[in-house]
């Protein structure tokens, strides 16, 4: 039986997936599988991928599908899989040789549902840009990726957790969907994975797209509520809310050049959260406060800006965002 399950979706990914692949051919951990979902590629990333799997033909099942987006390219993935344990990667990233030995060790020895590790974040010619995801005090600083984590299949499967389809942020639904489900979380000190910065990436491009940030987050909701799990997480899950819908969404809106326009997704957004957490503003993992006793600079700002945000300056907030883009700062958003 597979220990772990690794799931990789890519679209024309010929000039890069091979370093993810290598990554995965290296791992110290022997019972893996290894499932990519080729996403209706139209370059020569099925030949590199058909190499793979002739040169590893244990490790590697490749299955090729109509172009349908990462979202429905993992949910796949996770139907093809056997392993005890799930985990993500991306296919132009790559990950330490002990990777998913030590995350399964720790998930066994602990009895983990969920386990979460540190990353680095790279250039594209490998150099360390600095290390994320460094604490996890509360659920509220798991971040959204998938492929820093290990996921428990059976616990995945009876949650019926899927990742959003045809939509941005699909991974925010899944991630919290699952995490927010679960008995027993684990953090594992040790940045493991390495995430490939690229400047092009939808991350930090507008678009229209990213008002699927509000399908993407009623569909949480709903989920949480059926699952009966708000009462219990309200402040962790309003937080949640905050974070993504006001710092993350909001942040991508800066992109936009039209002040007016800026200025009119800050509208909308007011809206939106007021309406589902009309108390917003008194959030324990918001309040100023905690993040000054605890001397974290990024915790400071998260606050600053939510007040910013209550009493209608946030524009100034988004201008000063626009302004590092433009000058290339880089900016950690959790």
């Amino acid at each position: 039986m597979y220990k772990v399950s690794v799931i990789v979706p890519v679209y024309n990914g010929e000039n890069y997936v091979s370093i993810c692949l290598d990554s995965l051919v290296n791992q110290t951990l022997k019972e893996l599988e290894v499932i990519i979902i080729n996403d209706g590629s139209t370059d020569n990333t099925l030949t590199v991928l058909n190499y793979y799997v002739r040169q590893y033909p244990q490790l590697f099942k490749v299955y090729t599908i109509k172009n349908s987006g990462q979202g429905i390219a993992r949910n796949i993935g996770v139907s093809y899989a056997t392993g005890e344990y799930l985990a993500f990667a991306d296919s132009d990233d790559y990950m330490a040789p002990e990777m998913y030995e030590q995350l399964y060790k720790f998930a066994k020895q602990y009895s983990y549902d969920l386990v979460v590790c540190p990353y680095y974040r790279v250039s594209q010619d490998h150099t360390i840009l600095n290390t994320e995801m460094n604490q996890m005090d509360s659920i509220t600083d798991i971040n959204t990726s998938p492929w820093n984590k290990l996921f428990h299949r059976q616990t995945w499967l009876n949650h019926e957790v899927k990742f959003a389809e045809k939509l941005w942020y699909e991974d925010v639904l899944a991630i919290y969907s699952y995490a927010f489900t679960v008995k027993n979380i684990g953090f594992y000190q040790i940045p493991l994975y390495y995430y490939v910065f690229r400047e092009n990436s939808s991350i930090n491009l507008y678009s229209p797209k990213v008002n699927d940030i509000f399908k993407v987050f009623n569909q949480l909701y709903d989920y949480l509520n059926e699952k009966s799990v708000i009462a219990r997480y309200r402040e962790e899950i309003e937080a949640v809310f905050l974070m993504h819908i006001i710092l993350g969404h909001l942040s991508r809106c800066a992109s936009e050049k039209s002040l007016f326009k800026r200025h009119n997704y800050i509208k909308e957004t007011k809206q939106y959260i007021t309406n589902k957490f009309p108390r917003y503003n008194h959030n324990k993992y918001m309040n100023l406060r905690r993040p000054l006793s605890q001397n974290n600079l990024l915790s400071i700002v998260k606050a600053i800006s939510l007040k910013a945000f209550k009493y209608n300056l946030f524009d100034i907030v988004l201008l000063a965002y626009r302004i590092t883009q433009k000058l290339k700062i880089n900016v950690n958003r959790w």
